[in-house]
């Protein structure tokens, strides 16, 4: 019979240690692991599927993936880059589904939890005194995000991991099972992607 953990006990566990016990079927364990991972998980899917409701549904399937397959994680990255493999390719599945009943408009529905935008709310205090600046800054938030729209899936996913998330090539490399030179070729041609759809928006 597996002992049992109060919550409180994995709190200042390492995450080997976690891992370990998630795999030995300690669930309080593997919620402590969604519990310092979910939030960047749920930023990274608002971004890519453009509604925080979406979002937060695909976590949920992406979560129940990773504890059914948790005995296979070997370790041999961070539990958060595992997690995001398995994130990212429930919402491409989802992305995939969605294409065949929603048209491109629908893609601006839900704005609602955009991380651009929820990032952005200790700045739009300080601005609050400044309202040419609030308006500048608003502008640059909705230019970034039709730029981003207009990414392909590929590009824009190397943008938020590399960019937004801060992931090392690396972990990127690892994520998407590309060589490193073909992700920096990739992400240079996002950004001369982006600054040129954003020049033209001046």
């Amino acid at each position: 019979m597996s002992k049992q953990y109060k919550k409180a006990e994995l709190k200042n566990r390492e995450e080997t240690e976690l891992v370990k016990l998630s795999q030995e079927g300690i669930l309080a364990a593997f919620d402590e692991l969604l519990k310092r991972n979910i939030r960047r998980i749920v930023g990274m899917l608002t971004q890519m599927l453009k509604s925080e409701t979406d979002a937060y549904d695909v976590a949920q399937t992406a979560a129940v993936k990773a504890y059914r397959s948790i005995k296979n994680f070997n370790g041999t990255s961070q539990f958060y880059t595992w997690l995001y493999t398995i994130a990212l390719n429930e919402a491409r599945n989802f992305l995939r589904k969605e294409s065949k009943h929603r048209n491109q408009t629908s893609l601006n529905d839900d704005t609602n939890g955009d991380p651009l935008e929820k990032d952005s709310h200790t700045a739009d205090r300080a601005l609050v005194s400044d309202p040419v600046r609030q308006a500048q800054v608003s502008d640059l938030r909705t230019s970034l995000k039709k730029a981003l729209a207009q990414l392909s899936d590929a590009h824009r996913e190397i943008v938020i991991m590399c960019d937004i998330e801060g992931m090392s090539y690396m972990e990127v490399s690892q994520i998407l099972q590309v060589p490193e030179p073909t992700l920096r070729s990739r992400l240079h041609y996002a950004h001369r992607y982006l600054q040129s759809i954003l020049k033209d928006e001046r």
